[in-house]
């Protein structure tokens, strides 16, 4: 990931976010947590995008299709990957 990327904002919004690759549906999405932050960043909205990271520190990034509660539905740009393995 490369932080002059333009579709992510250090400085006005949390942009990590972790994932479990493993509940991938079959349109490429999965939910993610939304951690709730009491200062600094404010959390992704729907449209922006986002860096999803596993345990393993594998990520990509991902473009937030919906948000229910603290919880956020995200589709991969599978072009990003950066883990060893490809995406299942």
């Amino acid at each position: 990931m490369a932080e002059g990327d333009p579709r992510l904002d250090f400085e006005e919004r949390e942009i990590v976010l972790r994932a479990d690759f493993g509940d991938l549906d079959s349109n490429g999405r999965l939910w993610a947590s939304l951690r709730f932050i009491l200062k600094g960043p404010r959390s992704p909205r729907k449209g922006e995008w986002v860096y999803l990271m596993d345990h393993e520190g594998r990520g990509c990034l991902g473009q937030v299709d919906s948000i229910r509660g603290w919880m956020a539905r995200v589709k991969l740009d599978r072009d990003s990957w950066s883990g060893d393995q490809p995406l299942a």
